[in-house]
């Protein structure tokens, strides 16, 4: 049996508990039904999906997001029905695993999701948008944390500026 990606141990930048706790949390779903068009349920066994499962858990979050740009391919929608509209999809996602032999097997979105033990597409989503809108680094994203500027933030020159007029004294105010 050959598997394309398997990775023993701790992985770079990810301890043993996480690894614990990511298996734990993401465990294998059940298989598309069997009323899918593409019938990936009868294409992989369930002990090939656990390990598929158990790879990419393993694995770091920012080879994760390699892992899913090896795995999921975006293509543009080449025709419409009607003139293209601004708040129609612009690509089409094709979702692959690979097989015990090396090969990439195309499967439904349900079993591409199931099989890493993703109950909804936001981990996806987000890999899409951020593939999409930064084409130079899948692994590189900036940390926008307290960049933005306090809504109660007051401006100290329009508060100073009321009293510019007043002249210092050298009394003082109380004697």
């Amino acid at each position: 049996m050959v598997i394309s990606f398997s990775f023993s141990g701790n992985v770079a930048g990810q301890s043993p508990q996480r690894q614990a706790y990511n298996k734990g949390k993401y465990r294998l779903l059940p298989p598309c039904p069997v009323t899918c068009r593409k019938a990936c349920h009868k294409m992989f066994t369930q002990d090939h999906r656990e390990i598929i499962n158990d790879n990419y858990w393993c694995l770091s979050f920012g080879e994760r997001r390699i892992w899913l740009d090896g795995h999921i391919l975006i293509k543009p929608v080449i025709a419409r029905a009607q003139a293209a509209l601004d708040h129609m999809r612009s690509h089409t996602l094709i979702y692959h695993l690979t097989k015990e032999d090396g090969s990439k097997i195309t499967v439904c979105k349900k079993m591409f999701l199931h099989t890493l033990g993703l109950k909804t597409d936001g981990t996806v989503t987000e890999f899409v948008k951020s593939k999409l809108g930064n084409t130079s680094s899948l692994t590189e994203t900036s940390d926008k944390r307290g960049k933005a500027e306090p809504r109660n933030k007051s401006d100290w020159e329009k508060i100073r500026a009321p009293y510019q007029w007043i002249p210092p004294t050298s009394k003082p105010l109380h004697s």
